[in-house]
């Protein structure tokens, strides 16, 4: 089976910090190891000012080849696929945020809602939860049969708990994201200085976005600057020592689930997540979940997973026992068993 993917305007590595970039990495790297397979992808770095040459350019190469299957791994990819009148078409939507919040950034999110529209016209597509594949069909008004979901993983080879890993006697308290609007990282701060009134701890807001100065101003309203560290983008290679290194991540997204919360738990740290859209779905038993901006709520579970060891290690155990089930490879599998349906 040939398989052509399109991953414009992602670049498929894991590097970049962007999930997309790496749900393209291990896809295509899944792929090629499934069994009589052979892949290409048509990948190339892509910003603002050459997004439209990029995507002639993609044209133009996709042309030329001939392939069982073409797979655009964003639908902003698979208006590429379309032009060339290619048959047996995929295509990955990861979210429908710009349905749901569209005022946050009309101009941006108008032109995804342009991509998203041209999903219907193709043969399969995959989504990442049932909520997704649920509100794709009622939005788009596409046949049940034609959606398949297939959860995001976890590389258990790089995400570990280390060894004799024990609560550390100052809790330390991680959000990692983009410091952004939607991801709710006010909760995090406002919880946590409710938090250290009664108990000891320190936080860690780890990433970059325009909300960082916002943020830090919060910080030091609530008299919480001293207790709590912004050290940026963390690098991939740094992120199991990461999370490792606290007693609890905190994800209060409103956009839904992130792969911190899986890598996370794999590392076999509690995760506390805003129940937002599908974050429940991965988050199972394995986690807490709280109604996002609810900070009494959020500050009442830090103390439940954080009040002694004893807690801490249950709560431990129960999300490194829900990562199990969640792998790269076994998502990979599962996309390249669908291409055999068309």
């Amino acid at each position: 089976m040939d398989i052509c993917y399109v991953t414009l305007p992602n670049y498929p590595t894991r590097r970049s910090g962007k999930g997309q970039d790496r749900y393209a990495y291990e896809l295509i790297k899944g792929a090629s190891q499934f069994p009589r397979s052979n892949v290409l992808a048509l990948s190339s770095p892509v910003n603002k000012g050459n997004y439209l040459i990029k995507e002639l350019e993609t044209i133009s190469r996709l042309r030329g080849i001939c392939a069982n299957v073409y797979h655009a791994t964003s639908e902003y990819g698979l208006r590429s696929i379309l032009v060339t009148r290619k048959r047996h078409t995929v295509v990955t939507v990861h979210d429908l945020i710009p349905y749901l919040f569209l005022r946050h950034s009309p101009i941006v999110y108008a032109n995804q809602l342009m991509h998203l529209s041209l999903v219907r016209l193709a043969d399969r597509i995959i989504t990442h939860s049932r909520f997704y594949g649920e509100f794709l069909a009622r939005v788009y008004k596409i046949p049940a049969h034609q959606v398949e979901v297939t959860y995001y993983g976890v590389d258990h080879n790089i995400f570990q708990r280390e060894i004799g890993r024990s609560r550390n006697p100052t809790p330390r308290i991680l959000f990692l994201g983009g410091l952004s609007q939607l991801k709710g990282v006010g909760d995090v701060i406002e919880a946590f200085a409710n938090f250290s009134k009664s108990s000891d701890g320190e936080l860690v807001i780890a990433g970059q976005g325009k909300r960082s100065k916002d943020l830090k101003e919060l910080a030091s309203r609530l008299n919480v600057s001293k207790l709590t560290t912004f050290p940026g983008f963390v690098d991939e290679d740094f992120l199991p020592q990461l999370y490792n290194s606290v007693d609890l991540v905190v994800w209060p997204s409103r956009s839904g689930f992130g792969l911190p919360i899986l890598e996370a738990m794999a590392c076999g740290t509690p995760v506390i997540a805003a129940d937002c859209l599908d974050a429940k779905e991965y988050l199972g038993e394995g986690g807490l979940s709280y109604a996002p901006g609810d900070i009494p709520s959020l500050d009442e579970r830090m103390h439940w997973v954080l009040e002694s060891e004893r807690s801490w290690r249950l709560w431990s155990e129960r999300a490194l026992k829900r990562s199990e089930n969640f792998s790269w490879e076994q998502m990979a599998y599962q996309v390249c068993q669908s291409y055999l349906k068309i």
